[in-house]
């Protein structure tokens, strides 16, 4: 009679131990999947661009679109971009139902993309709406609160008053780049003054010590 309850008992037991290694595996095996998801899920939220190609098209995209579209410049070895980044990536997640796409652009990957939108410090944000500029500016840590404020500003504004900044930022490109253009012209007159204001080479002369610079202004 003993020997049979032991049996018993030993059978019980091990189907206990089945149904619980059988019940942890698939609560595992769910919580891998819910990791899986979750990282998949977090890798999506900003759009790596890997090329001029790619950025050019995600504009196209936008010009049938009305989300906003952040875009954040960095580079690998940049220890303020790193930080940003994880900035960046907190607000990913919690204007993940606002309607906005988050784009990262890597400079060492994308150097004649960054030099041609006129990126010189890093890490910078550019905001486009409808495929064009809105604003952009450097941004490091610091900054962040204005790269927020910036967005909760757009996203309350309406339809006409996004293409108003838009128009805006336009006319501001065109300005700076008159500005630019007329500084070029007055540094290459500078230049010429400075080459006509050279005493010539005689054995008497004191080569470039005895003239003047003309002023850049």
């Amino acid at each position: 009679m003993f020997y049979i309850l032991y049996l018993f008992a030993v059978t019980l037991l091990s189907s206990s131990c089945v149904a619980f290694t059988a019940s942890t595996g698939i609560a595992h095996r769910h919580r891998g999947l819910m990791i899986h998801d979750m990282v998949k899920v977090n890798k999506n939220i900003i759009t790596e661009i890997k090329s001029e190609g790619s950025f050019e098209k995600l504009l196209e995209d936008d010009q049938v679109s009305d989300r906003i579209t952040v875009v954040k410049f960095h580079a690998a070895w940049c220890k303020s971009c790193q930080k940003f980044g994880m900035m960046f990536r907190k607000l990913a997640m919690e204007k993940a139902d606002e309607n906005i796409q988050l784009v990262g652009i890597e400079w060492g990957a994308n150097r004649k993309l960054c030099r041609g939108l006129g990126i010189k410090r890093l890490p910078s944000v550019h905001f486009y709406y409808g495929g064009l500029k809105l604003t952009g500016f450097p941004c490091g840590p610091r900054k962040f609160p204005l790269l927020r404020e910036h967005l909760d500003r757009y996203l309350a504004m309406s339809k006409e008053e996004l293409e108003f900044e838009v128009k805006m930022e336009e006319g501001k490109q065109l300005v700076e780049g008159v500005s630019s253009q007329l500084g070029e012209s007055n540094d290459s007159k500078a230049v010429d003054d400075l080459v006509a204001t050279q005493p010539p080479k005689t054995k008497n002369s004191t080569d470039w010590w005895d003239w003047k610079v003309p002023s850049l202004t």
